[in-house]
């Protein structure tokens, strides 16, 4: 540029000196321009160094006296350089000029009061190496500089300069810099006065090109200018006082200087400008093409008025500051590829670059307001790095009508926004950084609020008509979850999936931190907390509602697989239901925190989530379509590991049974695998169990066989059995139960071991108390099929009436009928096995067991029988029809029973009594008195039937005082079934 002020100067002293020579020659030559036109030409030449010519030098005095005028035709100055486009330096088709001759003899200011340039052409050209077409003088330019820089020119007034249709043409290879001005008409006057000249110019018409580093910036742009400049010739600086024109009908106002520093020969410029009013639609079309990517698609309408300024140091690796700052008024925009206008669009765009440097340019946007058809928004904010990756750090605020806006998703995201969106965002990011998808690493903040929002992808859809929507990216709060930290407040927030899945929260406030969840690496770090007044939620058939809601949870990659959610996890809540079918649950406050882990791999969902915790439950209420019956939960305490439950205590109410359960279910992981049993060991206490619902609510468990659960009843009709043991579990239940419902018998004061393994059932001892007696149970019942139930007992009465053994023990009369005749107190002691049909019949050639009973002062309830042995026996007339004590044994063995010698005591006779019936009711025994006050030993056979029973004296087959033996029967048996009980329970273990 400064070489372009150089030329200026030498160009101007060119055309005085020029004058200065025609003024001489024609001082006293004859004026004919035959005369003039070689001299002139011979006068130039030998102070040019390259080719001078032209057609004729024509001077006018006389007839001007005392002004001398100068008109030269065709003017050539030819000076070819190496890479020049043009061999022509200069070429004027008319020249003329008229000079005050008085003034140049009389030593006055040089008065030249016209000079006239017609259709002419300049043509500066520097190489790449610094070498100059326009070096023309003999003297070198430095020399030429130096007296032009040393010697006081002489004082020139200028008036009337015009030139018409001149083009001009620099070329600048060291910049690199191409311009050009055509067709320019102008005209000027100064003074040179001091060496400074001082111009007033006017310019009209010119076409404008200007191309610098081989980016075009201006192309055949109209040009017109009016300044008032002053050029220093001693040293290069220009000072524009006043310039106003426009480009390309833009209008422009502007004011500064350019000058070289003195020691480092670059060129100083200090300048001003205003665009007034101008057009933004032109603006935007002179934007050169290494910038027009940042607008590529935009297109603008409107006037804006840009200040601007131009200040620095052009040099080597160095360029001024430009800044301009433009005053957007109404202006409207628009974008190729999005369907909205931005209308009434208001502000500033400040511009500030050296067109070199990251760090010096930046863009401004202060107080930009825009509208769109239904929406408005603001911004104000900062883009910088416009060389390398543009860096936006942006303020806005919105108020946004989200349905017009739906135009701008892809029809291929099948989704819809509506509603209303105000607030305000601050965000900095840079154009990598979305390229690359790196969110995590923009900064964003602010708050919206939505109103009326509905939102729909697929099938998902979200609405609600208030939420205000805090964020900040990244969180601030956390270096685990630095993402993003979110902050929900909602009236009222619906979201679903299709008509099946529907979820509402009401007066809620969610917080959620969390890491990049872009990263498909693995899962990302979730942390916050929800609290909500209420929650509704619906999937198919299940329903759920939960008031007063509070949990903190934390989500993070598993250390195991990092693409697997491991989630920590603190819920509180109050008056929850859920209905799923014809199921109901229902409480009135729950607490549940649990560290879960999922793994994935895992085929079950049981399995997929590993979970440690525990949970807090209070008044709730399980209502199944199933069962038909409400299960009451006052309380429930336990902890949670992946493999076992630790109920620490549960009270729990099913129908007419209420108890409290505490213990362990352990095994849980192996037995949803299927591996292995799902084992507990609890301990049972109650007040009030109904048996048969218990029964009724676990019978069939773990059965393949739908049908066999499908059997049990509803507990409202009546479980009619038969009882199938829960299959897959290893149960223990240590009871204390105060009073037991079974049928119409109630139990009370119940304790003992009751064992659930794998189908099979075992009563441990179990001691109880009922109306008839106190009662000790040994048991084993074993359900391999629903019609073949193998059970075996040992049962202990004591202080049994015998007429409740016949109603407690189901066909013992079949098995002792004898019992049918007595009546009173006594102990009776039972161990027998035997399988059974679905109506608990037993199947008699299965039956195998042994039996004992005792007692004293039993009563006789058949009188004939007492009669008809008393007079055979001639008891005493005072004795009554009592037996005075019984001790008997006997053993089962399918179809018949063995009765073992028992003594039986009868006023003043003793017997003893052995023999066998069967379960036909036929029997053959043998009474031998043993002591009796007849003197003779008497014995008796009896056989039959109780219709047909038949007598017969036989021998004695016990001796005078024989006291049976004690065959422990019953303790064998006993013996025998705790064996088949242990086998059975190892065998299952082993299993």
């Amino acid at each position: 540029m400064k070489k372009l002020f150089r030329i200026l100067a030498l160009s101007i002293t060119a055309i005085l000196i020029f004058c200065v020579i025609a003024v001489g020659i024609t001082s006293w030559l004859v004026f004919t321009p035959e005369r003039v036109t070689p001299i002139a030409k011979k006068q130039l030449n030998s102070l040019l160094s390259c080719e001078v010519d032209f057609e004729t030098i024509d001077p006018v005095l006389f007839s001007s006296f005392p002004n001398l005028e100068l008109r030269i035709k065709n003017l050539k100055i030819i000076n070819p350089t190496n890479g020049a486009p043009n061999d022509t330096l200069v070429f004027c088709q008319s020249l003329s000029t008229t000079i005050d001759v008085m003034s140049v003899l009389n030593d006055r200011p040089i008065l030249i009061q016209g000079l006239s340039v017609e259709k002419g052409t300049i043509n500066i050209f520097v190489d790449s190496l610094g070498n100059t077409n326009y070096d023309i003088f003999v003297a070198d330019t430095s020399a030429t500089e130096s007296v032009a820089s040393s010697e006081m020119l002489p004082e020139i007034n200028l008036q009337d300069i015009k030139c018409t249709a001149v083009n001009f043409s620099y070329i600048d290879q060291t910049l690199p810099l191409k311009t050009s001005v055509n067709k320019l008409h102008a005209e000027m006057e100064g003074q040179l006065k001091s060496n400074i000249l001082s111009c007033k110019i006017n310019a009209q018409n010119g076409i404008l090109s200007l191309n610098y580093d081989n980016e075009p910036y201006l192309i055949n742009d109209t040009l017109a200018l009016d300044a008032n400049f002053s050029y220093y010739l001693d040293y290069l600086r220009m000072d524009i006082d006043s310039a106003a024109g426009n480009i390309n009908t833009i209008p422009i106002v502007a004011k500064g200087l350019f000058k070289e520093d003195s020691i480092s020969k670059d060129l100083i410029i200090d300048l001003n400008y205003r665009l007034e009013n101008a057009s933004v639609e032109k603006l935007m079309t002179m934007i050169p093409p290494a910038y027009i990517s940042y607008t590529e698609g935009i297109s603008g309408r409107g006037k804006t008025t840009i200040l601007g300024s131009i200040i620095g140091e052009i040099g080597q690796d160095k360029m001024p500051i430009f800044e301009n700052t433009a005053d957007l008024k109404a202006c409207e925009f628009s974008y190729d590829g999005l369907p909205i206008l931005l209308s009434n669009t208001n502000g500033q765009v400040k511009i500030v670059t050296d067109a070199i440097n990251d760090s010096l340019t930046y863009v401004d946007l202060i107080n930009i307001s825009a509208n769109t058809q239904q929406s408005s928004f603001s911004v104000n904010g900062r883009i910088d790095q416009l060389f390398s990756a543009i860096n936006c750090n942006i303020a806005a605020n919105i108020n946004l009508e989200l349905e017009e806006f739906n135009t701008m998703i892809p029809a291929e995201y099948k989704s819809k926004i509506a509603g209303n969106a105000k607030g305000n965002i601050k965000t900095e990011f840079n154009l990598t950084q979305l390229e690359e998808e790196q969110y995590d690493r923009i900064i964003a903040q602010g708050s919206i609020d939505l109103k009326n929002f509905t939102a729909s992808y697929d099938t998902l859809w979200m609405e609600t008509p208030q939420t205000s929507i805090d964020f900040n990216l990244p969180n601030p709060s956390s270096s685990l979850s630095s993402f993003i930290n979110l902050g929900i407040y909602t009236d009222q927030l619906n979201a679903g999936a299709n008509k099946n899945y529907l979820a509402k929260l009401e007066n809620s406030f969610i917080k959620l931190e969390t890491s990049n969840p872009l990263d498909t690496t693995k899962i990302p770090n979730i942390n916050g907390n929800i609290s909500a007044y209420k929650l509704n939620g619906s999937m198919d058939t299940i329903t759920a509602s939960i008031n007063n809601l509070f949990t903190n949870f934390e989500i993070k990659p598993s250390l195991r697989i990092q693409s697997d959610p491991h989630l920590i996890l603190d819920l509180r809540t109050q008056e929850g239901k859920m209905e799923m079918g014809g199921d109901q649950v229902s409480f009135e406050s729950l607490n549940f925190a649990a560290d879960l882990e999922n793994d994935s791999q895992q085929e079950d969902i049981l399995l997929q989530w590993k979970t440690n915790g525990s949970l807090q439950l209070e008044n709730g209420i399980i209502a199944s379509a199933m069962i038909g019956v409400l299960i009451e939960i006052p309380s429930i305490d336990m902890n949670i590991t992946p493999d076992s439950l630790n109920i620490r205590e549960s009270n729990l109410i099913i129908r007419n049974s209420d108890f409290h359960l505490n213990g362990v279910l352990s095994n849980i992981y192996e037995y949803i695998q299927g591996n292995s049993l799902l084992k507990g060991d609890f301990k049972f206490v109650s007040d009030e169990t109904d048996i048969s619902e218990l029964m009724a609510l676990t019978s069939g468990i773990g059965y393949e066989d739908a049908q066999v659960q499908s059997d049990s009843l509803k507990l409202e009709e009546g479980f009619t059995g038969p009882y199938m043991v829960p299959k897959n579990m290893d149960l223990k239940l240590s009871t204390d139960i105060k009073a037991a419902k079974y049928s119409l018998t109630t139990a009370r004061d119940i304790t003992g071991d009751v064992t659930v393994l794998d189908g099979i059932l075992t009563l441990d001892n179990l001691k109880l108390t009922t109306p008839a007696t106190r009662l000790q149970l040994t048991a084993i019942y074993r359900t391999p099929r629903k019609n073949h139930i193998y059970m075996g007992l040992d049962y202990h009465m004591l202080d049994i009436e015998i007429e409740e053994i016949l109603n407690t023990i189901p066909d013992i009369d079949s098995i002792m009928p004898m019992l049918k005749s007595f009546r009173g107190s006594g102990e009776f002691h039972m161990a027998i096995e035997t399988y059974l049909d679905s109506l608990y019949q037993p199947k008699m050639s299965t039956l195998l067991g042994a039996a004992s009973i005792t007692g004293n002062d039993l009563v006789l309830m058949d009188g004939e029988t007492f009669t008809e042995i008393a007079k055979t026996l001639k008891f005493s007339k005072k004795a009554e029809n009592k037996v005075d004590s019984l001790s008997a044994e006997f053993t089962i063995f399918r179809n018949e029973i063995d009765v073992y010698p028992f003594l039986i005591v009868m006023d003043k006779y003793k017997a003893v009594v052995a023999g066998k019936h069967n379960l036909d009711m036929s029997f053959n025994y043998h009474i031998s008195l043993v002591d009796s006050p007849l003197p003779i030993k008497l014995g008796v056979d009896v056989k039959g039937t109780i219709d047909d029973m038949k007598y017969r004296l036989a021998p004695c087959k016990y001796a005078p005082g024989h006291r049976p033996a004690t065959r422990f029967a019953v303790q064998n048996k006993q013996l025998q079934l705790r064996n088949i009980i242990k086998n059975a329970l190892v065998e299952k273990v082993d299993e």
